[in-house]
């Protein structure tokens, strides 16, 4: 998967047809052209791809559930990452977890006490979470992030959702989605 990374992301070899079928000749739809042209591509090649989609901290044009699931409507195969379980949007973004067959959410900074200070995470969710519970993968911003490593693990641990949730989620569902395990 590694290896084919970098070829995925070269669009110097698709034909002017095909950039000009996706709007890469029309500024007005460049960047959203460019994005769907990149997703197909990932998605051929079988490469996971993390996003930082969530409005949290800062909304922004590109950021919220509806710009991930544009993309996913016309690729549903892509295979994607979205880090901080999508904060704020946290029921959106399980949602797509839940429609879209390879879509991922990763725990970087969500359940830590830096975190549910800001933005907790709903615990009427806590449900979900755990029925999705192989579609959530171990996160961290390590070394960026203010507080120790440990209490990411700790953090999801004090959720109480069994033995078997947490050993997935800190190597099992990484591993498979990677092709280790």
């Amino acid at each position: 998967m590694q290896k084919h990374a970098p070829e995925a992301v070269d669009l110097a070899k698709e034909t002017e047809a095909t950039k000009k079928a996706y709007g890469l000749d029309d500024k007005k739809t460049a960047d959203f052209g460019t994005r769907l042209l990149l997703a197909r591509r990932l998605v051929e090649a079988g490469v996971p791809v993390v996003t930082h989609c969530g409005s949290g901290p800062r909304p922004g044009q590109f950021t919220g559930p509806e710009i991930v699931e544009a993309v996913l409507r016309r690729h549903p195969a892509l295979a994607i990452v979205i880090a901080h379980m999508g904060s704020t949007e946290y029921a959106p973004h399980l949602d797509l977890a839940a429609r879209y067959t390879n879509v991922r959410l990763d725990t970087t900074m969500a359940f830590t006490d830096f975190t549910e200070a800001r933005s907790p995470y709903p615990k009427e969710l806590l449900p979900r979470l755990a029925d999705l519970g192989d579609k959530i993968l171990l996160g961290t911003d390590f070394p960026n992030i203010p507080y120790p490593y440990a209490h990411q693990i700790e953090a999801l641990a004090r959720l109480d959702l069994g033995d078997d949730w947490l050993r997935a989620v800190l190597y099992h569902n990484g591993a498979a989605l990677l092709g280790i395990d």
